[in-house]
């Protein structure tokens, strides 16, 4: 079905489809099928990947190829997969090399266990080239597919040995910023939050390149339709806070903080054009004010129920922004972070009351 004229709704449908039946933990039709049957379905998998033209269809193919295989490479069933993935990712056909890669994210588990001797040579040149791919989607599945590999290891030596990629990762962000790739570099930064809590250490050689970039991030593209990619590279600066505080308190003249602070008073601020003048004093009076004062004291206060409610329905750039504020703050430390707030009050309250 998969390989034949049917609907693409209906072969997507067969991909999906294949998998459940062939992996199933319950009844799993591989474990029971015969050798010439599992040879078959693996050399078919991957001719119908070679030549299929559907993205959807592509990535449900790689999803099975890439559960099947994460199941029956360790016992070397499955020779033919590798060679051949390795050779897609040099392809020409940009298809060829983003189904590689996501086959890669897939198999991430079995690359940290059992391919660690190739690490510095094959697989960290495979992500050298494949971040600064500027074809397709390749750099964002280069890291996704490296995301994965990481969030796999268990020792941090193994994975200290792919910070060389960190200027590439870096390259990958900001060719997805000039290019306009606001859906690549979303799910990029996904990537980046996913990996910050338990591996923050990993980019701490590149955060003085890195947070001026998430800053950039959030401070453009205020009315077109970007308040995703603003919120999410300002949760890339909060876990930066959060995971790495040390590092953001030894930034040169108090740096992360005198970036990034402001940003979440214009954030806090962000009213619209037809907004009246009382509409933006009373922003003031509602959130920076007693937000400050709230982080001098280090006061918890409860939140109502109805609340949480009212902030789940409608999440405003306020909301984010003083969020953001509270949890940096709390995370740096007051020393770091009190002088700068009142510092940044007094000087909107200046430019408010003028």
């Amino acid at each position: 079905v998969i390989r034949s004229t049917l609907s693409d709704d209906v072969r997507g449908l067969a991909a999906v489809l294949l998998r459940r039946v062939l992996i199933r933990d319950e009844v799993s039709l591989w474990t029971n099928a015969a050798a010439s049957t599992q040879h078959s379905v693996k050399t078919d998998l991957l001719h119908v990947l070679t030549y299929e033209t559907n993205r959807s269809i592509r990535r449900k193919l790689c999803d099975t190829v890439g559960e099947l295989a994460s199941s029956i490479l360790e016992e070397g069933e499955w020779e033919e997969l590798l060679p051949c993935m390795f050779q897609w990712i040099t392809s020409t056909n940009v298809a060829h090399r983003e189904s590689a890669l996501r086959v890669f994210e897939m198999i991430s588990l079995y690359m940290a266990t059992c391919m660690t001797a190739y690490f510095d040579t094959t697989i960290q040149q495979l992500f050298q080239t494949s971040l600064r791919d500027g074809e397709g989607h390749v750099a964002l599945h280069a890291l996704r597919a490296l995301g994965m590999l990481l969030l796999s290891l268990d020792e941090l030596d193994e994975r200290d040995r792919f910070q060389p990629l960190l200027p590439a990762i870096l390259h990958a962000l900001h060719t997805m910023h000039v290019d306009g790739n606001e859906e690549d570099l979303v799910e990029a930064m996904e990537v980046l939050i996913e990996l910050l809590e338990p591996h923050a250490s990993f980019f701490k050689p590149m955060l003085v390149q890195l947070v001026p970039l998430m800053v950039v991030l959030v401070s453009t593209g205020a009315s077109d339709g970007s308040f995703g990619r603003r919120q999410l590279a300002m949760e890339v600066l909060v876990s930066i806070a959060e995971n790495a505080a040390s590092a953001c308190r030894r930034f040169p003249q108090n740096g992360f903080v005198e970036q990034v602070f402001p940003l979440t008073f214009h954030l806090m601020l962000d009213v619209n054009e037809d907004t009246t003048g009382d509409e933006v004093d009373d922003a003031w009076k509602c959130s920076l004010f007693p937000l400050t004062f709230h982080l001098m004291l280090d006061v918890n206060e409860d939140t109502t129920g109805d609340e949480v409610d009212d902030a789940e329905d409608d999440i405003s750039n306020v909301d984010v922004g003083a969020e953001a504020l509270q949890r940096m703050a709390q995370a740096i430390g007051f020393k770091k972070a009190l002088p700068v707030s009142f510092g940044l009050v007094s000087q909107y309250a200046g430019t408010s009351t003028n």
